[in-house]
């Protein structure tokens, strides 16, 4: 039995966010949404979708990522932080449907590798911030060839990411200019 003033159940959230999932959105920002499931996505249709951040969801799978990556064409900014269960295949969808990709913060996600970079780096051109923070020392070729192919880039966080060292950055970096 359920009183009023009692917290909705977790089917009751997930559907809260899927009536904010119209069409017209154009920023989506998800925080500490502990309860959230890849159920809160399916049957997403917001093309207008420009801006998504989605952080310390711990639920949110490759599923989630993949269904943002083909129905937000005008996807531009993606945070994805302390999202452990999001792999390679997930941030590739991102990379082959979103190429007015812009700002790609994956602060934290244990589990990418340099694949779903290069990825990034051959389909997103127009990358200008990267943030690969805390993420583990797998994704330093894709960080290479993001900095070697992404001309626009002008951020770049890799912060405790292992095996990255200054002349891996220096000698690739494109010239910034004011």
């Amino acid at each position: 039995m359920s009183r009023a003033d009692d917290p909705p159940d977790n089917d009751t959230k997930i559907e809260h966010v899927r009536l904010l999932l119209t069409p017209g959105l154009r920023t989506l920002h998800l925080v500490r949404c502990l309860w959230l499931t890849d159920a809160a996505f399916e049957g997403l249709d917001c093309a207008q979708l420009e801006n998504v951040q989605i952080r310390v969801c711990p639920q949110i799978t490759d599923s989630t990522v993949a269904t943002i990556g083909n129905s937000c064409p005008s996807l531009r900014v993606l945070y994805l932080s302390a999202c452990s269960r999001i792999t390679d295949a997930g941030l590739s969808a991102i990379a082959l449907n979103a190429p007015r990709l812009a700002v790609l913060r994956l602060h934290g996600c244990r589990n990418l590798t340099s694949n779903s970079l290069t990825q990034v780096a051959k389909h997103c051109p127009l990358l200008q911030e990267l943030s690969v923070g805390r993420c583990p020392g797998r994704v330093v070729e894709g960080v290479h060839a993001i900095i070697n192919r992404c001309v626009f880039l002008r951020y770049l966080d890799v912060f405790l990411v292992r095996e990255m060292k200054d002349e891996h950055i220096l000698d690739r970096i494109h010239p910034i200019t004011f």
